[in-house]
């Protein structure tokens, strides 16, 4: 049975729940569970991998961190990074007593032991809306020690403000171990100063030591392992150490971090250090932030590089281990050269990345800047870049140095497992079986054909900017070939499943970008003329069009003031980085639309988003709320407030999911949740009615996890606690018509998830 085109009433569809209750009951109040398999899809990197570690003792032992998503491991026995900052319950990996509620992470550094493979160390911290603060409060960066590979970790007691997304998070390490004596660990903090460690990282204090910048940015921390020890309170510790301070200066201590003294005040790089490299014989090297320079001091002496061939600023340096007269300088957008005679002369390797390889969706197909954390040799000689839109890159540089600016360096892409998309939308078009469509930030979108697999397709409407962000997507509700999305700068649509994409033919006013779109069922009208409505960005009215994106008009009937915008504040999509879906076309009914504004209450037009008329005032204020509309229940809208209300929350009350069965009119909310992030709605068990999954918290039960429902909310079953072990942020969810138990999970920072009932 079809039941989009046999349709149903409530009272018919109750019925039809309690027949099948007598063969299968339904799932119990207490202790539910339902047995669910989680994965990742498969679409690979899409964010920032900020920094990049790799063992002295062992290359095939490396760790990468990124801004706003996970730190991951190489896992060797599987040829791919492994993500370590997860919660699968228990001890395994973050310990569940830790991860009390799903939160952003980002890593603010890592650290490896270089005289034990096993050890390895991560600073971040974990951020809960404040609208649980009072309950679960944010966690403060702190340092998480691993003695088993990245597998598991334990909480240090130290808690500082961090800032994995911030400025200076892809300018080298702020953690390093000690190689003369491993329980000696210091961290530089982004705002809150140098503090060490003399059990392994475990408990800290805040070097206070003469000489010491009192609070600040302290960022490359760095000790010279071949220049001897001394006795620090009695334990062997390292002679030399460095630290930088962000557009600052460079501090040195040669008594094992007693005392520690400004070596770049009065020097050309005084108020510009950033990324540092140490090579085999102790030599430190500073790359000048906003410069096309570095700065070179050995023997108690600093050198300038002179102004290098980069169009793009120096990054940073990386020495080779085998041979300290052959360096590589990486610029900024990824231009390189070399030089084989220590620095006097240099050749051009590359003008920009060059790839050797594909990765699914990658690498992206517009040319442009390429972000990039800078460049490293392993212990092996082969080099590495931790990068901003393909993740991270190596290639073994030739021994008898051939590459030139025409034989450029070309870069592996070898980022399978990592994914870092930062999530906005996502759907399942109904009759377009497992295919999903999603909306990602600086990325535009993606096809997903299977996710299990790398076969993700690159929507790329963008033609001249590498970056745009994606905000909303749409399927056509008796069509799933054709499929819209909102771009920051290239609305556009499908219609052909994703095959090839097109932009709309005139767009609004260009200050308008972003948001919610919605595509209307046909009726009587053909493809080429669908009816498309787009709630923008900056906080102004829906626009539609009647004739397949080839003209825009706004809608009328809201209070609109003398620049265009709602009247009374941020009342409707003011923001593309906003996690929202405000705006759903009905299945049922031809040019009817639905529309949750932040304060002004909840629209409906029934002529294609022409005309608009408020139905109801009665739903919590929210920025991040989620609308979704049942395929197969006439008039069965369901809407949660999201990961947090307006103003951190203060006029999102009450919480949870609220359920209209009148298209809008009434709103009753479900007692059962009190929390409710995301949601989405799709087919039923055998077949028939639907189900409803909700990520977010029940009341009475303090673990937070995704929920479904099969019998309209009146019961919930645990399908997990964490997906895939991810306690991110989520930010979307779409259930499939077709497919029974499939269901997509979108994060702030570490992309998609898939479930499916096992």
């Amino acid at each position: 049975m079809t039941v989009l085109n046999n349709r149903i009433t409530r009272r018919e569809f109750l019925n039809r729940v309690v027949q099948i209750s007598a063969a299968a009951p339904l799932i119990s109040r207490v202790n539910s569970s339902v047995s669910y398999q989680w994965h990742p899809v498969a679409i690979g990197a899409g964010g920032w991998v900020t920094g990049f570690v790799t063992h002295p003792l062992d290359a095939s032992i490396r760790y990468c961190r990124t801004d706003v998503g996970n730190a991951y491991r190489w896992d060797i026995s599987m040829n791919r990074w492994v993500p370590m900052l997860v919660c699968n319950g228990g001890r395994k990996g973050i310990a569940a007593d830790i991860v009390r509620a799903p939160g952003g992470a980002g890593i603010d550094s890592i650290a490896i032991d270089p005289s034990n493979k096993r050890v390895v160390l991560a600073a971040f911290p974990i951020s809960h809306s404040q609208d649980i603060a009072a309950t679960t409060p944010s966690i403060g960066t702190s340092v998480y020690r691993s003695e088993d590979g990245g597998l598991t970790f334990t909480k240090s007691s130290f808690s500082v403000p961090g800032e994995p997304n911030g400025k200076w998070r892809y300018f080298g390490e702020r953690l390093k171990i000690d190689p003369h004596n491993s329980r000696i660990v210091y961290f530089g903090t982004p705002k809150s100063g140098l503090f060490r460690s003399k059990d392994g990282g475990h408990n800290w204090t805040l070097v206070l030591n003469s000489g010491v910048p009192v609070g600040g940015n302290i960022i490359n921390v760095q000790i010279s392992p071949g220049e001897g020890t001394v006795k620090v309170e009695g334990q062997a510790a390292s002679r030399i150490i460095y630290f930088a301070v962000g557009d600052g200066d460079v501090f040195r201590s040669e008594d094992g971090g007693q005392n520690w003294e400004n070596i770049t005040k009065g020097t050309g790089l005084s108020g510009h250090a950033a990324q540092s490299t140490l090579d085999q014989h102790g030599t430190l090297y500073v790359s000048g932030n906003n410069t096309n320079m570095y700065w070179r001091y050995s023997r108690g002496s600093w050198t300038p590089s002179g102004h290098l061939d980069l169009w793009d600023g120096v990054q940073n340096v990386a020495v080779d281990p085998m041979n300290a007269n052959r360096i590589f300088v990486l610029g900024r957008g990824g231009s390189m050269l070399r030089s084989i005679d220590g620095g006097v002369a240099w050749t051009v390797v590359a003008r920009q990345f060059n790839f050797s390889n594909k990765l699914g969706w990658l690498p992206q197909a517009v040319p442009g800047w390429r972000s990039n954390s800078g460049v490293f040799f392993d212990r092996d000689g082969e080099l590495w870049v931790a990068q901003g839109n393909e993740g991270i890159l190596r290639c073994m540089p030739s021994n008898d140095n051939s590459e030139n600016e025409s034989n450029p360096i070309k870069w592996k892409i070898d980022s399978a497992g990592i994914e870092e998309l930062c999530t906005q939308d996502v759907i399942i078009p109904k009759g377009g079986g497992k295919k999903a469509y999603v909306a990602v930030n600086d990325a535009t979108g993606m096809v997903i054909s299977d996710p299990a697999s790398f076969t993700a397709k690159w929507i790329g409407l963008e033609t001249k900017s590498l970056i745009a962000h994606g905000c909303g997507v749409a399927a056509c509700p008796d069509d799933p070939q054709y499929v819209a999305i909102a771009v920051s700068d290239a609305h556009g649509y499908t219609n052909d499943g994703g095959k090839t994409w097109k932009r709309f033919a005139e767009m609004y006013p260009p200050e308008l970008i972003t948001g919610s779109i919605a595509v209307s069922r046909r009726g009587g009208w053909s493809e080429g003329a669908d009816h498309i409505v787009i709630l923008p960005a900056n906080n102004r009215p829906p626009y539609f069009s009647k004739d397949g994106g080839k003209t825009w008009r706004p809608g009328t009937g809201f209070p609109i003031g003398s620049n265009g915008a709602f009247q009374g504040g941020q009342d409707g999509y003011w923001g593309y980085f906003l996690k929202q879906r405000q705006l759903r076309a009905d299945p049922f009914t031809p040019d009817r639309y639905y529309l949750k504004l932040t304060s002004l209450g909840f629209w409906v037009s029934n002529d294609g988003g022409e005309n608009w008329r408020r139905v109801s005032n009665t739903l919590p204020v929210t920025h991040h709320g989620q609308l979704d509309i049942n395929y197969a229940l006439h008039n069965d809208l369901w809407l949660c407030d999201g990961w947090e209300g307006a103003n951190g929350g203060a006029f999102a009350d009450p919480h949870g999911v609220f359920h209209s069965t009148d298209g809008g009119i009434t709103w009753e909310r479900l007692k059962e949740m009190d929390y409710a992030i995301t949601l989405a709605l799709g087919i039923g068990v055998h077949g028939g009615s639907y189900s409803v999954y909700v990520y977010g918290k029940r009341a009475g039960d303090e673990r937070w996890g995704v929920f479904r429902s099969t019998d309209g909310g009146v019961t919930w079953a645990r399908i997990s606690f964490y997906p895939a072990g991810i306690f991110d942020q989520p930010t979307c969810m779409a259930a499939s018509w077709d497919t029974f138990g499939l269901v997509y999970i979108g994060f702030g920072g570490q992309s998609y998830v898939f479930g499916e009932q096992a």
